[in-house]
């Protein structure tokens, strides 16, 4: 099985997840060092969402949790989804609600897919915030997805 290696740290009873980076582009020393400095803006007060964080990185760092909370059935299909129509290359605290909107009503011919894109990307970013990797979720756009028969 592919894929990529990310330098993580699971902090506290809550376990937040914080990105360190990606292996080969970080070492190891490296990651250790973001490590500490991390629990140290912890212990200080002074941590905020990480601002260089891309896209691509949240998203494997919800799949990564998504393996291990979610049945494998679900876990695929946000895979599925976020892979195919969310495919952005900025950084994960700049993408906009136009972005989300832009992808979601690409399927708009497929309800059904719409609405599973939806329910997708607000799952990860819903999830993103409560782990602190984005200070807010793009996703409060439109109460014409949330609320669909």
């Amino acid at each position: 099985m592919g894929g990529t290696k990310t330098f993580v740290l699971v902090e506290g009873k809550g376990r937040k997840i914080h990105s360190l980076g990606r292996y080969p582009d970080v070492t190891l020393l490296e990651a250790r060092k973001k490590a500490k400095e991390v629990l140290g803006q912890a212990v200080t007060g002074k941590a905020e969402p990480s601002a260089t964080l891309l896209f691509s990185e949240l998203r494997e760092l919800f799949f990564e949790d998504s393996r291990m909370r979610t049945k494998s059935s679900t876990h695929a299909e946000y895979v599925r989804l976020l892979n195919k129509h969310f495919v952005y290359s900025k950084l994960a605290q700049s993408i906009t609600r136009t972005d989300i909107m832009e992808a979601v009503t690409a399927v708009r011919e497929h309800p059904s897919l719409e609405q599973h894109c939806f329910v997708a990307i607000r799952t990860l970013f819903n999830w993103a915030v409560r782990h602190g990797y984005v200070a807010t979720a793009p996703n409060r756009f439109s109460d014409t997805h949330s609320h669909r028969k």
